[in-house]
């Protein structure tokens, strides 16, 4: 006999457990086969973002929004558009090169004079090269250029200076006119973009008493921004958002890719060692390269997650992505690709992607919603469709001529009740730019 139960009891306890294990095991079931129902609903879901072109003839720096790319061909600054390279005449020595590009086609850099001096240039839409004043004839050049064709770089303001005390100073041309934007401490400064608000970036390199650090301005005196454990930081990229990206040190050794203003932000969400951010659009989309076990691999970052590239593009097209240059406000990313064990430059253009309903949303039915996507082409004509049975069959909402905005507010019917609801978006004028959301629900 068991000690302080009877026999009864013990059996009532035990079949009170043995009700209690089935009803788990019929639950747990349950919640199986309804994750089994949904797989193929999540396997719907499109990775590959990006098709890619490949192009040659350019060694590129920057993409702008009409996909000119801005570069150097052999001695010569070089604009890339649709295939055909257009070369820039420098000063003297015909020596010269193209750092940046604005949405107008203007593009700056720097070219080489008869005596052998660097000089800020720009490079204008009739194939002009226009030289910036300086007042010396110590080197300067330009990094950066925005839409309202104020130029961003460096110049040195001493032609007496002894060599040891030489420095060279962040500058800012605007109606071609130079600001001496200064220094930081004994430190080299150099800027290296301007958004369209005016907020300059750049890096003031190591100095005697100083560790190399990223800075921003206006104009009124150069504010050092914040690095990671080690100290050092250096800005490459500013959108209009005034979202500063670049790399920090988080050791001596190991750099990261990081978020600098506002507040510094380490945006490796991935395994690896060392990355750097080299570009930010617009919509706060970063990209640059990381350092994986398998070498350096091109990514994007946005919404607090970074992905490889090559996990974007078709699994079948036999490219390996291992650098991101730039990104335009289309979401187009200018790349250095490997495919065949050869290198070449690419842009990966960006097709059009549904971002809203997203997986397993819930819409009322009788009540309005917004349709929002981003991405494919400019004045594209888009037709919107929607489906209740999991995309075997589609019905249209709307077409919409230079649908451009990225968004639709739908007035929902009231008879649409489903959990395999989609939408579908496609470019009537080509149809190969097209996106199918995730499944979402209609109550």
């Amino acid at each position: 006999m068991i000690k302080g139960h009877s026999i009864k009891n013990v059996l009532v306890i035990s079949h009170k457990y043995r009700n209690d294990y089935i009803r788990f095991i019929y639950w747990a079931v349950v919640l199986i086969l309804i994750f089994l129902q949904y797989i193929p609903l999540i396997a719907q879901s499109q990775t590959t973002r990006y098709d890619i072109k490949k192009f040659s003839g350019i060694e590129p720096k920057k993409i702008n929004d009409k996909r000119q790319i801005a570069g150097s061909i052999g001695v010569f600054a070089a604009r890339w558009e649709d295939d055909e390279v257009i070369k820039y005449p420098g000063l003297s020595s015909d020596y010269s090169r193209a750092e940046c590009i604005n949405n107008l086609g203007e593009m700056a850099g720097w070219s080489i004079d008869s005596s052998g001096s660097k000089h800020a240039v720009v490079f204008r839409n009739d194939t002009s090269t226009h030289l910036l004043s300086v007042p010396t004839n110590r080197p300067n050049g330009a990094n950066g250029i925005n839409d309202f064709s104020d130029v961003v770089g460096y110049y040195d303001p001493c032609d007496t200076c002894r060599p040891r005390d030489r420095q060279v100073h962040a500058a800012i041309w605007r109606g071609g006119t130079l600001h001496n934007l200064g220094t930081i401490e004994d430190a080299d400064c150099e800027a290296s973009d301007v958004n369209n608000w005016g907020l300059v970036v750049g890096t003031a390199s190591e100095g005697s008493t100083f560790i190399s650090r990223a800075f921003m301005t206006t104009g009124a005196g150069l504010t050092p921004l914040g690095a990671l454990g080690s100290g050092w930081s250096r800005a490459y990229d500013v959108n209009v958002n005034g979202m500063i990206v670049g790399a920090s040190g988080e050791t001596n050794q190991i750099s990261r890719a990081v978020i600098l203003n506002p507040g510094v932000q380490n945006i490796q969400t991935l395994p690896g060692n060392s990355s750097i951010a080299r570009a930010v659009n617009n919509a706060d989309q970063v990209v640059g390269e990381i350092q994986t076990p398998a070498g350096w691999r091109g990514f994007i970052w946005e919404n607090g997650a970074m992905q490889l590239l090559d996990s974007l593009v078709h699994p079948d097209s036999g490219w390996v992505i291992e650098r991101a240059v730039d990104i335009n406000d289309l979401g187009d990313i200018l790349a250095l690709g490997k495919k065949n064990n050869i290198a070449s430059y690419v842009i990966l253009i960006s097709g059009l992607t549904i971002t809203r309903p997203a997986f397993n949303d819930k819409w009322m039915a009788g009540e309005k919603d917004t349709i929002k996507w981003k991405g494919g082409k400019e004045n594209q004509y888009l037709q919107i469709e929607y489906s209740a049975d999991s995309g075997k069959t589609f019905n249209i909402i709307n077409s919409i001529p230079n649908a451009d905005t990225g968004l639709y507010v739908w007035d929902i019917p009231t008879d649409i009740l489903s959990k395999k609801c989609m939408i579908r978006i496609f470019d009537k004028a080509d149809t190969t730019i097209a996106d199918t959301s995730d499944v979402f629900k209609i109550n």
